[in-house]
């Protein structure tokens, strides 16, 4: 009996050590589950540190498939094709239009006068090099406008850029490579919500000034004529009553 009572007592304790184990094994799978879960959570990956959202590797398009799907689209954007992938921009802010009628105003003073030809062209289709972009304002010579005719594609020896927001002034910097490497002369970048005009000129665009108040903003060399000052440019209209 005694020998019997043992040997149960020796099976109870078995079983009750085997319940435990299971039990502690349990808890340690959820604790590495919830471990693995906190390391996720606080490991930055690749996606996050450029821009705390994961974004799908770009779509290869054609350009006449971009002509056929984006060329006209008319919503507040406008689109660029660079090579393949697709640019999407925020059009230009319709507080802003009074900005290029008065660069559009002075352009044909000047041209009435004699003083200049060709034309100021607003969101043109133009590549530079392989990249098609729209300037929100683009200078062409008449022998340019010519040659369009006949379906050659013709680089702007003047290029404006109205930004809007510190969003697009860094998207500028890449059109500021297209257009360096395509030849472009001079560019303007007009902000209008610190009252200033950037100017690009020289070899490869590599002289920087900046216009404000009564500073003079040249087109020098690409168009000689013409010239504002920054005062001029963000002049308002009185307001209508």
């Amino acid at each position: 009996m005694r020998g019997l009572k043992a040997g149960m007592t020796g099976l109870i304790m078995a079983i009750r050590n085997l319940i435990i184990a299971r039990k502690n094994c349990y808890f340690c799978k959820k604790l590495e589950l919830s471990m693995t879960a906190t390391a996720a959570q606080t490991i930055p990956t690749a996606a996050k540190v450029r821009g705390h959202k994961t974004l799908a590797k770009p779509k290869h398009v054609s350009w006449p498939e971009f002509q056929k799907r984006y060329l006209e689209r008319e919503d507040s954007y406008k689109y660029e094709w660079l090579n393949g992938e697709i640019a999407k921009f925020k059009r230009m802010d319709y507080t802003q239009f009074y900005i290029v009628r008065n660069l559009r105003n002075l352009f044909e003073q000047l041209r009435s006068l004699g003083h200049l030809s060709g034309i100021l062209m607003p969101e043109g289709d133009i590549f530079f090099g392989k990249n098609h972009r729209r300037p929100d304002v683009a200078y062409l010579t008449d022998e340019q406008v010519d040659r369009t005719a006949y379906g050659e594609n013709q680089v702007p020896q003047f290029v404006i850029e109205v930004i809007s927001s510190n969003d697009q002034l860094n998207a500028v910097a890449d059109k500021m490579g297209n257009y360096r490497s395509a030849g472009v002369q001079v560019v303007w970048l007009i902000l209008p919500n610190r009252r200033e005009v950037q100017v690009f000129a020289g070899e490869k665009l590599k002289r920087m000034s900046v216009c404000t108040e009564d500073d003079i903003c040249s087109a020098a060399p690409a168009l000689p004529a013409f010239e504002m000052t920054a005062n001029e440019i963000f002049r308002k209209p009185p307001k209508p009553e």
